[in-house]
């Protein structure tokens, strides 16, 4: 049987990744027919048909550079490489690495599917990712943002712009059933940004005393229960501590349920749709709230987010920066969103996937 390999972040406990993967899987079947999938993961979150997935790395690295090594040699083996979704263009170190993959690889078609560009690191790092996107035979941008950047650096590649995979979520179980949706339970995804990535820790501190103050003065007769949703499980950079912390604010009155990270996307997609409102901070949570028609309040720690809510034609009434709100602000906004009186988006759904679906185009497989 032929054999593709799945390129991305996968398998670190975040659901946003998990999704990805679970959408990745689910369309290079659709360009590639039934192959066997590996993926660069050193576990398969659960998705329908993530038992037909095979992890590419072990539980734990045996000696330097095995990840690499397996990363490769399952590149060699492989009829082409499918590099799905998120920011995974951006640091030039491994975008050489994953241009070598492309030259190990069989005829192809080698592809990447709802990924965003940048920020680059380095001039070098651009340089580099327009010679990948030269060499892919498809590029699926899933932001104007990316797509303006694919066409001032590699104007020849053969990029489009499309949509988040996540959008296409529902359509790998669409018999799967709906959560009752409480227009009284607020769900909350929020975590520490600066801490993992080396930025302004100040901005975590004035943000989490913005979000007590938003907490802390909810009412109970209006939010019924908060559900802090943990996106991502990582046992130090996860979202975990900051909520167990945050639920403490939470007026009496007001149950409060916290969900540990689960590795079934499609089980925290139902999840959030069951929900009155969603304050959210992570990307991904704003993303499955927009799947499941769940009013969310975003709470933008980075441009991926102020572009993804412009994409959506999300109400600017309904985002904010993660730390430089007024707490007022969004507690008024999140009882709009429970109401009902926080406008939708522009974008419909079934239109959203339609240009997410466009990241699995028919290709030549040979």
């Amino acid at each position: 049987m032929k054999r593709v390999l799945l390129a991305g972040y996968y398998g670190m406990c975040n659901t946003g990744d998990d999704a990805l993967l679970a959408v990745s899987a689910w369309g290079a079947r659709r360009v590639y027919g039934d192959v066997a999938l590996h993926a660069t993961a050193s576990r398969i979150p659960s998705f329908p048909g993530s038992d037909r997935v095979q992890p590419v790395y072990p539980e734990s690295q045996r000696f330097p550079g095995e990840a690499r090594i397996r990363f490769l040699l399952s590149a060699a083996l492989s009829q082409g490489v499918v590099f799905g979704g998120g920011s995974v263009f951006h640091d030039r170190a491994n975008l050489r690495q994953k241009m070598q993959a492309v030259r190990l690889a069989g005829p192809g078609p080698n592809i990447a599917v709802g990924v965003s560009l940048g920020p680059f690191r380095s001039v070098r790092a651009e340089r580099a990712t327009a010679h990948l996107l030269e060499m892919l035979d498809f590029t699926g941008l899933r932001d104007k943002e990316s797509a303006d950047i694919a066409r001032a650096i590699a104007p020849s590649a053969r990029c489009t712009l499309t949509f988040d995979l996540a959008a296409l979520l529902p359509a790998m179980a669409p018999t799967a059933p709906a959560e009752h949706r409480n227009p009284r339970t607020l769900g909350v995804a929020v975590c520490d940004y600066e801490r993992f990535t080396g930025g302004d820790q100040s901005r975590e501190a004035i943000r989490r005393r913005k979000l007590t103050a938003v907490l802390s003065k909810l009412d109970p007769s209006a939010v019924e229960e908060i559900v802090f949703v943990d996106f991502n499980g990582h046992p130090v950079y996860g979202d975990g501590p900051l909520h167990r912390e945050l639920a403490n604010a939470v007026p009496r009155g007001i149950r409060v349920r916290q969900t540990p990270y689960c590795s079934d996307p499609l089980a925290v997609l139902r999840l959030v749709g069951g929900m009155g409102a969603l304050l959210a901070m992570r990307l991904h949570a704003s993303i499955f709230a927009y799947v499941t028609c769940t009013p969310c309040v975003t709470l933008a720690y980075h441009p991926k987010c102020i572009g993804w809510a412009r994409q959506i034609e999300a109400p600017s009434a309904s985002v904010y920066d993660s730390a430089e709100f007024d707490p007022t602000e969004v507690s008024d906004t999140i009882y709009a969103a429970l109401a009902g009186r926080l406008n939708s988006p522009g974008i419909p759904i079934p239109e959203a996937q339609r240009r997410a679906l466009v990241n699995f185009p028919p290709l030549d497989t040979g």
